[in-house]
């Protein structure tokens, strides 16, 4: 098979490994982004001219996760919107999570018009509306949580700890005072006065 772009010669035998495990028989294939233990995707040009994309998921992706995402492009797919939904299961090889979607051209735009960003508005707000109904069917992504519930949407991350850790070695932290050990509790008085009386009123108390 062709690489255009220069590979090693165990990427290739990855590649090799992989695409066998799929079934797929590529002619040529074309790396579009490899970065060591994150995502990576290559383009594979079939014989009969089909255009399909092997993806590879970073080195910290689960299969709960993944099965999540999965379920949401199927979801969308099936709703009618052009999205890379995978066609086969996944394939686990060598430490890495791998799939197939079909090719779906297109590249950002680095420097947008008026117009264009009036049409990305137009396109999220689609997709907001689109996904309204999908939490109440799968639920919360695995190890996610909304960004409003907490400092960081990572559940995995200990916010407090890695702040007392920060405390430790910087004395600047020290000094703004980052050891009361939430961003709660940084606030000024008058804001958590602020805050609560707002909380209160948008539950209908006094």
């Amino acid at each position: 098979m062709i690489m255009p772009k220069p590979a090693d010669g165990r990427l290739t035998a990855v590649l090799d490994g992989v695409v066998d495990a799929l079934g797929l028989k590529p002619c040529r294939i074309i790396t579009l982004k490899d970065i060591p233990l994150q995502n990576g995707s290559w383009l594979l040009e079939m014989a009969d001219r089909r255009r399909v994309v092997l993806r590879r998921y970073h080195a910290l992706a689960t299969l709960p996760d993944l099965c999540y995402e999965h379920e949401v492009l199927g979801y969308l797919a099936r709703a009618g919107w052009i999205v890379p939904e995978p066609t086969d299961d996944l394939v686990h090889h060598e430490g890495f999570w791998y799939c197939q979607t079909p090719y779906v051209p297109g590249a950002p735009v680095s420097h947008e018009t008026g117009a264009q960003r009036r049409r990305r508005g137009t396109d999220l707000a689609s997709l907001n509306l689109a996904l309204r109904d999908l939490g109440g069917q799968i639920g919360q992504r695995p190890g996610w949580r909304a960004q409003h519930t907490g400092v960081t949407v990572h559940t995995s991350i200990d916010w407090d700890a890695g702040v007392r850790g920060l405390m430790e070695v910087s004395p600047e932290a020290r000094l703004l005072g980052l050891c009361r050990g939430s961003t709660g509790a940084r606030r000024s008085p008058r804001h958590r006065r602020r805050r609560t009386t707002g909380d209160r009123r948008s539950r209908g108390l006094p």
